[in-house]
């Protein structure tokens, strides 16, 4: 062996053996993996680029075939195994030669067969094997981040809203004078209309309109024989949803508007004034366009206009404070 050849062999024996590595009668140094070592016109070898080098054998001085780490080792009494490389299986003969593919079927007492990168396939007599690794099987890939839950699209409520309401008005205050509303008027039916525009999630802008039926209260009417209270009233309103898309949605309103309280039978009197009330109710939702509530609310005011033809007092005699209680039920559209 030539000084040059032998430092080469040196080099060799201390670089870290991650590829099989060529070593040429020119001084040249291969690096990448044997495929073909048999006795031949030729060495293959496959460089890290993919491509392959056919070398002849002539320009061999020595082949360095990449070997384990420590802890791979085989153990006493084996023959030395060679680290099985990504990509191929590595069969080692007890002639030295190595066979790089993939095998196909290795069956103790019986021939390892094996198939060769260019597709052939060959038998190898189990004699003639000192040991076999197999390639490394590639790491398992790291499963996908699960992509974020998309986020549902935020329910919107209705842009208006129309509701039904029935309930009793419950008479409280004074009319006009000393009387007071609850002397001249019975509890009554109510029955009330009303309709608003959606300015945002949780505000409403609309209108409503009331009609409320009942009797006069008994002095009077003995008097009046059969004069009925009708009380008729009409604004703007406001309200505010606090849940406008939940099942259960608690709201507030205000209201403010005109109110006539008069004989519808007989016309014996009419009392027209202004009013200012407010609401509390829960609404269910029993579908996205249909609900039903509860509510309560008053609704204070004062006639400031009275034509009265029995004996009841006039706005002359003194104006005063009157109101109502409401309590009902209601149907809503839209809620």
């Amino acid at each position: 062996m030539t000084p040059l050849t032998l430092a080469m062999a040196l080099v060799l024996a201390i670089e870290p053996s991650y590829y099989d590595r060529v070593l040429l009668s020119n001084g040249g140094l291969l690096r990448g993996v044997v495929v073909v070592e048999a006795q031949g016109p030729d060495l293959v070898i496959e460089m890290p680029d993919g491509t392959r080098r056919f070398i002849p054998r002539s320009e061999v001085i020595l082949v360095d075939v990449a070997r384990p780490s420590p802890a791979t080792q085989a153990g006493p009494g084996t023959e030395e195994a060679l680290v099985p490389l990504e990509r191929y299986d590595a069969v080692v003969l007890l002639s030295g030669q190595v066979l790089r593919g993939t095998v196909i079927e290795d069956v103790p007492g019986r021939d390892l067969w094996f198939q060769s990168p260019d597709g052939s396939l060959t038998g190898v007599p189990r004699s003639e094997v000192a040991s076999v690794a197999l390639a490394s099987p590639p790491p398992p890939e790291a499963p996908a981040a699960p992509s974020p839950a998309p986020t549902p699209p935020r329910e919107e409520p209705a842009p208006f809203y129309g509701a039904v309401t029935i309930g009793a008005a419950i008479p409280t205050g004074t009319l006009a004078g000393s009387l007071p509303l609850g002397k001249a008027v019975g509890t009554s039916f109510a029955m009330g209309l009303e309709g608003a525009l959606r300015l945002n999630r949780w505000l409403h802008l609309g209108a409503y309109l009331r009609f409320t039926a009942g009797s006069m209260a008994s002095p009077i009417k003995e008097i009046c024989g059969d004069c009925v209270a009708d009380d008729l009233g009409g604004g703007l309103l406001v309200r505010w949803s606090f849940a406008p898309t939940g099942t259960w949605n608690p709201w507030l309103s205000l209201g403010v508007g005109i109110e006539y309280l008069f004989d519808e039978t007989n016309g014996t009197f009419g009392y027209l004034g202004w009013e200012l009330g407010g609401a509390v109710g829960l609404d269910y939702r029993l579908s996205s366009s249909v609900g039903i509530g509860l509510f309560v609310g008053t609704r204070w005011g004062r006639f400031f206009s009275s034509d009265v033809y029995v004996p009841l007092p006039t706005v002359a005699d003194g104006e005063a404070w009157h109101g109502w209680v409401d309590i009902g039920v209601r149907f809503v559209m839209g809620p």
